[in-house]
This record gives structure tokens, sequence and C-alpha cells, in this order.
């Protein structure tokens, strides 16, 4: 069976190479095509009100095309990434089989994908960053409302998806189960934590 898996960075990356695309060579070793979806750094009034809708849309038409070729088609996002997916999928209808949502900078109960398969929510209680993020959403909420669907950020990164879709798979990275431990936003992509765990998460998204 062909897979092809495309990778969505967070926001205030300008090299995913250092975060979600580390999980490249592990994909790969199973076969897996992987294409990096690479949006740059972007101010945060523009991102907020425009970017990932348009990001969102561009992510749809990508997995249409690998769907349109007999793919299985993966997503994998780290924070702000796995709010262009979920858009991708609710607002575009990019047909996804599976995605892989590191630390999301979402509301903890949002539907990352109804239709999906398989949604894998990685977190861990260390997660500050989505708790800031969670912080400027009710923000956004509050003073900017017409642009709070363009990013519903939030603590589903420190907190695990808190929703009732069954095709959601929460995975706690700090939790005693895993003899390596994550606390923080990026842990599992840090030097010493990545073979470990992004061992983990391949086989999680692709078994």
């Amino acid at each position: 069976m062909n897979a092809v898996a495309i990778l969505i960075h967070g926001y205030n990356v300008s090299d995913p190479r250092q975060t979600v695309g580390k999980i490249r060579p592990y994909l790969e070793d199973l076969g897996v095509l992987v294409e990096n979806y690479t949006y740059g750094y972007w101010p945060l009034p523009i991102q907020v009100s425009r970017r990932n809708d348009q990001f969102a849309a561009e992510v749809a038409e990508r997995c249409q095309y690998w769907k349109s070729k007999g793919f299985t088609v993966y997503l994998v996002g780290h924070s702000n990434g796995c709010v262009i997916a979920r858009t991708a999928c609710l607002t575009y209808g990019a047909p996804v089989d599976r995605i892989l949502a590191i630390h999301p900078a979402l509301k903890r109960h949002l539907s990352i994908c109804g239709l999906a398969e398989r949604i894998i929510v990685v977190h861990n209680q260390g997660d500050l960053a989505v708790v800031a993020g969670g912080l400027l959403g009710r923000l956004t909420a509050l003073f900017m409302p017409k642009w709070e669907s363009a990013r519903p950020w939030g603590e589903m990164g420190q907190d695990g998806y808190q929703g009732p879709s069954s095709n959601h798979i929460n995975i706690d990275s700090a939790s005693r189960d895993y003899s390596v431990k994550c606390w923080g936003h990026s842990d599992e992509f840090s030097e010493k934590k990545k073979q470990y765990w992004l061992t983990i998460l391949t086989k999680a998204l692709t078994e």
C-alpha cells in the first residue's frame, strides 16, 4: 500500500527540520513518501487573520492530489500545524486517513478531523506554550472575534484531547508508561529523546 505523510510545522518556526521535520527519516524507513509543507514565519496579525486558512486550503489540495493517486494520506502536525490540519479537514474536506498531532495548539475539546480513522494526540503537562496560546485565543475571541476561527488556540498540547470523538487517542509523553519522559512543547524532538519518541510515534501513526 502506498502512503504519503505531509508534515506541517508550528508557528514561529523558520526551519521545520528542527521540529516536525525530524520525523522524516523514521517514516521513510517504513517506505512512506514524505512531503514537507513549509509556510514560514508570518507576523501574528497576518497569521491570525488570513494565513492559516490559506495554508489549510493548500494542504487540502495536496491531500486530494495524493488520494487521487491511490495513496493513504497521513498528516503530521506540530503546534499551529495541527490548527492548519484541522482546518484542512473541516473546512476544505481534505481526505486524510490518519493524523499525528504533536502538542496541538487547539482548544482541548475540538475534534481535529471527524472522518480520519485515527488521530494520535501527543501532550504533556509541561507544555506551557499552548497555555500561553490559549490565553491569546481568549483575547482573540474578545477583541478580534472574526479571526477566532483561524486560530482556535488552546491547551490540547498540555491536557490532551478532551472531547467526545472516539477516533482520538491521547499519548501523554510524560507518563510513567514510557522509559523516556518528555516535558514541554517540543521535547520529543530533542536530540537525546527523538530516537525513542519518534520511533514510538511513527509506529502509532502507521501500524
